[in-house]
């Protein structure tokens, strides 16, 4: 991602968490948007980027936030799931308690 784009609108490419439902998984653990997703169950969400496929090796895309996504809800499909992320400086735990969604 270009610097001027990241100084402008405060962004950079890394998954993170775009909003919380209230009273949902995210918000009872402690969760709010903005915050920067570093580890899904101890593995660091960097790491996807070594399962990258030849597909992957152009420019700048949403592959390693959809990656992240998907390790997340494979994770919660399995019960509750410890979560780091960053907000502002400081490195943050959180453990989401998967809630079940509407069957349709």
């Amino acid at each position: 991602m270009r610097p001027v784009v990241r100084s402008t609108f405060n962004i950079d490419d890394r998954p993170a968490i775009l909003a919380v439902a209230t009273d949902g998984p995210g918000e009872r653990a402690g969760l709010q948007a903005n915050d920067i997703l570093l580890t899904i169950n101890g593995v660091s969400v960097s790491e996807s980027a070594l399962s990258r496929t030849a597909s992957d090796d152009g420019p700048q895309s949403y592959a390693d936030v959809d990656r992240a996504r998907s390790n997340l809800e494979a994770a919660l499909k399995l019960g509750s799931t410890r979560v780091s992320v960053q907000r502002g400086a400081r490195v943050l735990e959180a453990v989401v308690q998967p809630q079940p969604g509407c069957a349709y």
